[in-house]
């Protein structure tokens, strides 16, 4: 494909030395299979306007990375701390093209990795690629945040929630917080911006009883140096109001 280098997914290869992730043969050949799926069901799939594969390592899979050491870290204390083998699980939520599921999945392979997203057309192509890449700890949904989230069956299940270009923070404190067990952590992909949009969020944040454990500039990455990572703790178990009915959280969301 046109762009490749002869060293595997070179620009993914350093910015992930940057942030102090190591990535074996193995992890470096699924997301390069992962890249070329990308870059050819793009529009058949209507997936990203990314499409060109440089872009693709670093606007989607590189990004996808950053979360990686923050989750690896949330995933050694709890299991320090409730002193089981469990496996962590975390959820996607508008995963789109499966990002940053599937990166997550591939880069993380002791967690399970459940991707939600709404659109059929992009929920097909997240279980065609799970199939093609062989990710045994990946799953996909089919279904709006505000359905999965008041389903038993998924409902305070997890211990990381991670959202990337999905939403207002005030929404995804809404939409991600009731998908946590208690003690978990939301994770919001977000921009320069995140200090106004935490700022946004206090209604949002007392309404789930949750709280900003920290924000997370990343560094070292001249091409993702936009990055910025919102980390919220969930203190209690979640207000059955919330979340409302579908579409709510998003036009009308609590403060705002």
């Amino acid at each position: 494909m046109a762009g490749q280098s002869a060293t595997p997914l070179p620009l993914v290869v350093h910015g992930a030395r940057a942030l102090g992730l190591s990535l074996t043969d193995g992890q470096l050949r699924q997301l390069d299979e992962l890249a070329r799926l990308l870059a050819e069901r793009a529009k058949r799939f209507s997936l990203t306007s990314i499409r060109t594969f440089d872009d693709i390592q670093v606007a989607h899979l590189l990004d996808s990375l950053t979360p990686v050491p923050y989750i690896d870290h949330l995933a050694e204390n709890d299991q320090n701390e409730s002193r089981t083998d469990e496996a962590i699980r975390v959820v996607d939520v508008g995963s789109g093209a499966g990002l940053p599921g599937l990166v997550l999945a591939i880069a993380l392979p002791a967690i399970e990795v459940t991707l939600v997203e709404a659109t059929s057309k992009k929920a097909a192509f997240i279980d065609e690629a799970i199939s093609v890449l062989g990710l045994q700890n990946a799953r996909v949904i089919q279904g709006r945040a505000e359905d999965v989230g008041r389903d038993p069956q998924f409902r305070e299940r997890f211990n990381v929630a991670i959202a990337r270009a999905v939403a207002s923070s005030p929404t995804l404190v809404e939409l991600l917080v009731p998908l946590l067990r208690v003690g978990g952590r939301a994770i919001f992909m977000k921009t320069e911006q995140a200090a106004d949009e935490v700022r946004a969020s206090g209604r949002a944040l007392e309404a789930l009883d949750s709280v900003v454990e920290r924000v997370v500039e990343v560094r070292g990455i001249a091409s993702l140096r936009n990055r910025m990572l919102i980390i919220v703790k969930k203190r209690s178990n979640s207000d059955g109001r919330y979340p409302r009915r579908v579409g709510v959280p998003h036009h009308h969301p609590i403060g705002l």
